[in-house]
């Protein structure tokens, strides 16, 4: 596999990005060091705190169920709906109470709740191997049919967090209703580095 280094035009030239392996995704990396060339790809949780993001704390099952499941090399994650820091941050259905807009917000919620799942079954996001599988649940009015640009607020955060690894098949559906007025729900397969 070839990894690829490029200067960049900060004046002195000896700040240097790299494509990380497999991930798509550029890291900084330390002054040229004589003719070495670093190559220092991003963990997941950096690319997070690049982003302006924190994981919240792990949403705790609500009915009969675990939160993760892991078989082999899978882990599949319940569904989780867009609840952060003690309350709901999007409720009700688009194209009414909500737009696509704040409908895609929620869904990166959901996301962002699925990947501190991920965090408490795994140890880290670095043992991740890539996301598999998304379904996307939006609670919207009849006849809705812009289900994909909502749920890409999960899936653009995935790529984001994961790079090329992010990307993954998907469902995205419209329904009537959601755990608590959610106004959307994301399940996730993931496959774990073994």
């Amino acid at each position: 596999m070839s990894h690829s280094a490029v200067d960049v035009g900060w004046g002195d030239g000896s700040t240097r990005w790299a494509l990380a392996p497999t991930a798509g995704a550029f890291a900084r990396l330390p002054p040229r060091m004589g003719s070495a060339t670093f190559l220092a790809p991003m963990n997941p949780e950096a690319r997070l705190a690049e982003l302006g993001l924190t994981l919240p704390p792990p949403p705790t099952a609500a009915g009969s169920y675990v939160p993760t499941v892991r078989t082999g090399n899978l882990l599949y994650c319940a569904g989780t709906i867009c609840f952060l820091n003690g309350h709901m941050t999007h409720t009700g259905q688009v194209g009414k109470e909500q737009t696509v807009q704040t409908a895609y917000q929620s869904a990166e919620v959901c996301a962002l709740n699925t990947l501190a799942n991920v965090k408490a079954a795994l140890g880290s996001l670095e043992n991740v191997a890539r996301v598999v599988f998304v379904s996307g649940f939006v609670n919207a009015v009849d006849g809705f049919s812009e289900s994909p640009a909502v749920i890409n607020g999960a899936s653009d955060l995935f790529v984001k967090v994961f790079g090329e690894a992010g990307k993954h098949a998907r469902a995205a559906v419209a329904v009537n209703g959601l755990p608590r007025g959610s106004t959307t729900e994301v399940q996730v397969v993931l496959e774990v580095k073994v």
